[in-house]
């Protein structure tokens, strides 16, 4: 089985809402039901580092009400985590977000747009998908829009040494 399909396979089988179990007095279990995901709300992946709410909010805002932007930063070096939120009034401006913003470029670098879910069910589906495959962490949780834009550089790299290699032997000849 391909390791895209297991990890396909192994993300499907994630619930939407994470549960845990929680003890309580007398060996009763409470169960604990992570927060649902709000359904507007989108997390854009691979932004550049000195980027703030007030960048997001600028381009994101043709696409419809915006009700609220966050992008973590980083405490020791004050710049954001490469990852922020836009959350719209509506999942169907949300959805236009999405669909014009995935993948296109903003500062020179290939963002990923999709919908935001609970951090808890985010983690399930990694570990999950960690389980089912022999990837390593860093490469699950890599944009595809990030991993696409390694795999061109690789292509076109590879494809300059092969043209240096023809002209080489092509001196040699001569």
């Amino acid at each position: 089985m391909s390791e895209e399909k297991k990890i396909v396979e192994a993300a499907a089988t994630v619930e939407v809402v994470a549960e845990k179990e929680a003890p309580l007095e007398h060996g009763a279990v409470k169960k604990y039901r992570a927060p649902a995901a709000k359904a507007g709300k989108v997390i854009v992946r691979n932004l550049i580092f000195d980027l703030r709410e007030k960048h997001l909010t600028a381009v994101f805002k043709k696409y419809g009400l915006i009700k609220d932007v966050s992008v973590p930063l980083n405490p020791s070096t004050n710049t954001n985590r490469g990852f922020g939120f836009v959350e719209f009034e509506t999942r169907e401006e949300a959805t236009n977000a999405i669909a014009e913003m995935n993948g296109s470029k903003f500062k020179g670098r290939n963002l990923t747009v999709e919908f935001s879910v609970p951090k808890e069910s985010y983690e399930k589906r990694i570990d999950n998908i960690l389980g089912a495959t022999n990837m390593e962490r860093k490469d699950v949780i890599k944009p595809v829009s990030v991993k696409n834009e390694i795999r061109t550089e690789k292509d076109a790299k590879a494809k300059a040494e092969e043209e240096q290699k023809v002209i080489e032997a092509n001196k040699t000849v001569t």
